[in-house]
């Protein structure tokens, strides 16, 4: 019993870091400026936005990657106010046409979505265990 924290440690730590997005953070920081907006295409971390210190605009489907049932149930009335973060699928595409700083953060499984950004000259700026994003 007395070695178990000391043996358990490395594996807690690993688990930790897998879960945090803070190395993830760290990685995208260079890439940033106050004006770029940060925009997370079906997908969220909370601890992203906390690292960040600031707000993510967050395209969703269905708000299900917030994990919220408030926001769940509300996604039409959150998705209709111009001034909300939480933003329809559309919202993606139509980001594409303009040309103020910005940075995607997708799951690392969106081979569609990445390869559609890459192909306009985006580029992986960080890669973490759950999303990559991608900055110019």
């Amino acid at each position: 019993m007395i070695a178990l924290p000391a043996v358990s440690e490395p594996l807690l730590r690993a688990v930790a870091e897998r879960r945090s997005t803070k190395s993830f953070v760290a990685e995208m920081r260079p890439h940033l400026t106050p004006a770029t907006e940060i925009i997370g295409v079906e997908a969220n971390a909370g601890s992203m936005q906390f690292y960040l210190e600031r707000p993510i605009t967050v395209v969703t489907a269905d708000a299900s990657e917030l994990t919220s049932n408030y926001l769940i149930r509300r996604y039409a009335q959150f998705t209709s106010n111009p001034a909300s973060p939480l933003k329809p699928l559309p919202y993606f595409e139509q980001s594409l046409a303009s040309t103020e700083p910005r940075v995607y953060v997708l799951r690392v499984g969106d081979q569609k979505r990445r390869a559609l950004l890459e192909a306009r000259g985006w580029r992986v700026i960080a890669t973490g265990a759950r999303n990559v994003a991608l900055g110019r």
